[in-house]
């Protein structure tokens, strides 16, 4: 049988097993709790005996566990410990959800610029009975409001490229 031990007051109410040898034979063991008999228990034909010892308040502290017969009486010195605290895990904090990121406005198409009226055609001389009948040459090349009329769509395109390379930059 062990010198110490060390019981919970749970392992206690719940019930601990208790083997006895070297009594004699048929022998009546009387189980005590601090010299309180709490538990009677019979010998074999060897002189041994098991059973279950609960003490459902057992308080933490030095107790005495004796086993006493007619012909032998052992005692051992117990350490009842309460139950150990096992604290509640903390929750784990959720996490902060991200912002959902906003999609970026599509930049608003500069207005197509109007085309400038083109000129009408000058009339053509009316022939003249002198003049013999020529044919005319196609006309090639373009004229200044066309060049105009060019030149201010291009420019636009600059500017609002150069608006998005900006715009582009500062977001």
């Amino acid at each position: 049988m062990p010198s110490t031990t060390t019981p919970t007051v749970s392992d206690l109410a719940s019930g601990i097993t208790i083997t006895a040898t070297g009594f004699g034979a048929d022998e009546s063991i009387d189980v005590q709790w601090d010299t309180q008999s709490v538990l009677t228990l019979d010998a074999d034909t060897d002189g041994a005996a098991t059973g279950t010892l609960t003490i459902a308040n057992a308080a933490p502290g030095q107790r005495t566990l004796s086993l006493v017969s007619a012909t032998r009486s052992v005692s051992i010195q117990l350490t009842v410990v309460a139950e150990p605290v096992v604290p509640e895990p903390e929750p784990e904090p959720e996490p902060e959800p991200e912002p959902e990121p906003q999609p970026e406005p599509e930049p608003a198409p500069e207005p197509a610029p109007e085309p400038a009226p083109e000129p009408a055609p000058a009339p053509a001389p009316a022939p003249t009975q002198g003049d013999a009948p020529r044919e005319s040459l196609a006309e090639t090349g373009i004229d200044a409001a066309g060049a105009a009329t060019l030149f201010a769509g291009g420019l636009m395109l600059l500017v609002a490229g150069g608006f998005l390379v900006l715009r582009r930059r500062v977001d």
